[in-house]
């Protein structure tokens, strides 16, 4: 018997090649609600730079049930990472955040993202808007060196496209740090280094009731030295907030992975996303608790990582 394939829908999605004409169509995953941005990384003028958004499931699908053993074990599952379109250079929303990653918030609508649809319904709460995944990327768009870019976090900073990385936690952890950082290379050189970007323990506010949550990590980039030379360079992210005066422990830091960024050429790349809850411990490896240099206090700081998650997506840098 002759089997039939029948395809039943196919969209094609328009896709800019251009910086400064992106006709970029956001398209809906089936993923999980949201709620709260983040990040501050003052390089230059400070501006959200990083941006997690986190929430519980919708229970009447998923929900944590010791009486069955069948859950899956407390860890980190990686469930996609993709370099996709970014929303700039569109306006922002009204309460600063960018227009996407956008999750519904059914019944009540999101103001953000409130409806989808003909008729338009209201987004529902298991979905998200992103920037449509691509593989191929322009080297003139994405070259920060050659498109005159500032340094990241800059109002100067001009992305080619979004990293944008799902995870699942079923960890229940509420008291380590949430690590996050993004490395994309070209062979063995390196176009873009976040550093180990820290996000404090229980970022989201949370309860261990709340779990298994959907986390989405999302950071616009351009890739290379910037007109920088040296470690820490261009998009090689320098330390922010790190090390600190003896005292409070900030809210958020950046801890520079001393990486020398170089410029883009044409040719694959791969994007590496790591995520981390962590156990912070003040001091080093050789000197425990904060350290007295030139008369000042300084604390550093010492990870034991308890979960982690590695996800890579691959992309193509041209020049036609």
């Amino acid at each position: 018997m002759n089997k039939l394939l029948k395809v039943t829908s196919l969209l094609a999605v328009p896709r800019s090649h251009t910086p400064k004409s992106r006709s970029f169509q956001a398209v809906v995953l089936f993923a999980i609600v949201a709620s709260c941005a983040c990040s501050q990384l003052a390089v230059a003028q400070a501006r959200a730079h990083a941006h997690v958004k986190v929430a519980p499931r919708n229970h009447a699908q998923a929900q944590i049930r010791p009486d069955t053993g069948t859950e899956p074990a407390p860890d980190l599952y990686p469930t996609w990472q993709g370099f996709a379109a970014t929303p700039y250079p569109a306006a922002f929303n009204n309460d600063g955040t960018e227009l996407w990653p956008c999750f519904g918030d059914a019944p009540t609508a999101n103001p953000d993202c409130p409806s989808i649809g003909d008729p338009a319904v209201t987004f529902p709460i298991d979905a998200v808007a992103v920037g449509v995944p691509q593989y191929a990327w322009l080297l003139s768009a994405c070259d920060g060196t050659t498109t005159g870019s500032g340094l990241p976090a800059s109002s100067g900073y001009i992305p080619c496209g979004q990293s944008e990385t799902f995870y699942e936690d079923w960890t229940q952890d509420l008291t380590d740090d949430l690590l996050y950082e993004v490395v994309i290379t070209q062979g063995s050189n390196t176009i873009v280094d976040t550093g180990i970007e820290d996000f404090h323990a229980n970022y989201f506010g949370v309860t261990a009731a709340d779990y298994p949550l959907d986390v989405v990590f999302s950071e616009d980039f351009n890739f290379g030295a910037l007109g920088q030379t040296g470690k820490n360079n261009g998009n090689c992210f320098p330390s922010y907030n790190y090390p600190w005066d003896d005292g409070e422990y900030p809210g958020f830091f950046i801890i520079g992975a001393g990486k020398t960024c170089v410029d883009p050429v044409t040719g694959p790349a791969t994007v590496t996303a790591t995520m981390s809850l962590a156990t912070p411990t003040i001091g080093t490896k050789k000197k425990p608790g904060c350290q007295v240099i030139k008369g000042k206090s300084v604390c550093y700081i010492t990870f034991t990582t308890n979960y982690t998650v590695v996800q890579k997506s691959q992309i193509y840098i041209y020049a036609p």
